[in-house]
Formats: structure tokens, sequence, C-alpha cells
């Protein structure tokens, strides 16, 4: 459905008001119209989907989409093909360096000593033995040695929630990028980094996360 050419502001003023009205009633009846049949290709696009056309795993297909026929065997061995460009391992920044120095020549035995100015590294990835990070802020009370009227510290900002910025990222993502269940952050973030939290700090946290973003998303 296409809107109909704007008429000139001279004429459209000349009409009587009620038509006015039924002129922008039928203008904004055709911008409804446009929004929804957006929609509609939009879904209808979705319904089409399947594991042979898109990313959706074969378990998502309903009974009416055939089965991919099997694949022919290439007769090529697994793993890397001749001529293929070669993946090496990224070497990162370390946070720890430990350096292992030979101690006798591998061939007379003499002592060595001295600095290699370029050493081979062995880079290892792992995880830091404690991915908990917990900060205490103290309030104060001092008491008025004029008045002797008691103060306490006012609350900082980042206490508000009692959760950090990355901890809160971190489970808006694992909910909505890695699609995990609010049981299953907890489980995860009780396990895997010590920190307990329940279903509904998770669903407070992915509040918050989805407030932030509603200016640009």
């Amino acid at each position: 459905m296409m809107s109909p050419p704007p008429l000139p502001d001279t004429l459209f003023a000349a009409l009587p008001p009620a038509v006015q009205a039924y002129i922008r009633s039928l203008e904004t009846i055709a911008a409804q119209v446009a929004i929804l049949q957006t929609r509609v290709a939009e879904l209808e696009a979705r319904l089409g989907q399947n594991s042979s056309n898109s990313s959706k795993p074969p378990s998502s297909d309903g009974p009416q989409v055939k089965p991919a026929p099997p694949q022919t065997p290439s007769g090529k061995k697994r793993g890397g093909q001749p001529g293929h460009t070669k993946h090496t391992q990224v070497i990162l920044p370390p946070d720890e360096i430990i350096d292992h120095k030979p101690t006798h020549c591998r061939h007379c035995a003499t002592p060595l000593a001295g600095e290699d100015p370029d050493p081979t590294v062995d880079q290892v990835l792992d995880l830091p033995v404690q991915l908990r990070h917990v900060v205490h802020h103290r309030r104060h009370t001092l008491t008025c040695p004029q008045c002797h009227t008691p103060t306490i510290a006012v609350p900082v900002s980042q206490t508000i929630s009692g959760y950090g910025p990355k901890l809160t990222a971190t489970v808006a993502y694992l909910s909505g990028v890695g699609r995990l269940s609010k049981r299953a952050i907890r489980t995860l973030l009780d396990d895997v980094c010590d920190l307990p939290m329940s279903l509904g700090t998770v669903s407070k946290l992915e509040q918050t996360v989805s407030r932030a973003l509603a200016p640009v998303h």
C-alpha cells in the first residue's frame, strides 16, 4: 500500500477540517501498513530458514524440511591440506614471565651464564586462579568535636547495585549472546568464579544493561 502524494499546503489548508482529519488518518494508516508489511516480510523470511540455508542446527528443522543428503567422501585426509595458510598461535602480552636457562653446554658440559636477547617463547594460556574480585567500601562514622553529632560517609554510586560494571556486562553477555538461562548463569558464576548470585539478581543485572542500551539499541 503506497501513500498518496501530499497535497500542497495551500490546497490542504482550504479543505474543510473534517476532510483534513480524514486525510491525516489515512496517512497514519498507510504508515502503519508499511511497518506491518516489513514485519511480515521479516517473519516469512525467518519461517523459510532451516539448517541448509542458515546457521540454525539440524535439530531445529521442522518435519517439513527434508534432511540433507549424505556428503560424498572427498578422499582427503583430515586436518590441514597441502598449500593451506598456516595459522600460528598469537603471542599475547605476558602477565607472568618465567625464565628457563640451560646450566651446562649440551655438547661439552661447560657451565653456561649470560642472557639471551631473543629467547624462545612457549606460551601457555589459562584462567587466573581467582576470577572473583571483591571490593569493600567501608563508610566510617565520625563524631563532631564541637556538637558531638555522628556523621557517616555517604554511599558511593558504585555500591548502589552491589555489582561492578564488568560483572554486570558479563551477565548480560551470557544472557543475550550466550543464550544461557538465568539458572545456568547463576550456576556458571558460582562454579567457575565462586560468585554466589540469586536468580533475581541475574534478572536485575540484565534489566540494568537493557536500560543502559535503550538509547542506542
